[in-house]
């Protein structure tokens, strides 16, 4: 138990650096008023997912460990399905919100912030589906792996964008998009095919 434990907190710890990064990143290299529309923008991800986590993470962390493996199996995949059809449908959704959202309370923002930002927060929910099917399986080394690409990458994609002097929020919003990209959407889409 000390282990997983352990796991936990290094996956934790990994997650909050790379967040603290990017976030000094847009200080250091983007404008006052990108990082604050960065800070706006992730800051809908936790009006956005609690519903997500409500809907699949709790559900499936309160039910799949009471099953034996082979209907556990079964739920995952059908949750996996699920999970695709119903985040992409709450894209659309979350889209319009952000988009008409900005526009009634604030300065408009263009259509490619806008899909940035929901792409991010559909791989969040991606991401975190996916580790909590490994936490439910009791594979915490898997859940540390997924947020091991997923922050080599996005600091990777960070890295470029610092490299071309083209960091501001919309790219930064790209770089977890792929970061994401790299550690859920083949496992997620794999589980929904099986």
């Amino acid at each position: 138990m000390m282990r997983a434990t352990v796991l936990a907190t290094v996956d934790q710890a990994l997650l909050s650096l790379l967040n603290f990064a990017l976030a000094l990143t847009l200080i250091r290299f983007a404008s006052k008023e990108e990082y604050g529309l960065y800070a706006q923008l992730i800051s809908l991800q936790s009006l956005f997912s609690p519903v997500h986590a409500g809907l699949f993470v709790s559900a499936y962390l309160a039910l799949a460990p009471r099953m034996s493996s082979a209907r556990a199996l079964a739920y995952r995949n059908s949750m996996a399905r699920a999970e695709i059809w119903i985040s992409a449908g709450s894209a659309v959704l979350v889209a319009l919100l952000t988009y008409f959202g900005a526009r009634l309370f604030g300065g408009p923002l263009s259509w490619a912030t806008v899909m940035a930002a929901t792409a991010a927060l559909v791989g969040l929910w991606w991401r975190e589906f996916l580790r909590q099917t490994y936490f439910a399986g009791l594979q915490y080394r898997k859940a540390l792996y997924v947020d091991v690409v997923y922050a080599v990458m996005t600091a990777i994609a960070l890295a470029l964008l610092i490299f071309n002097g083209t960091v501001n929020a919309t790219t930064a919003l790209w770089c977890m998009v792929a970061g994401a990209g790299a550690a859920a959407v083949l496992p997620v889409i794999s589980m929904a095919l099986a």
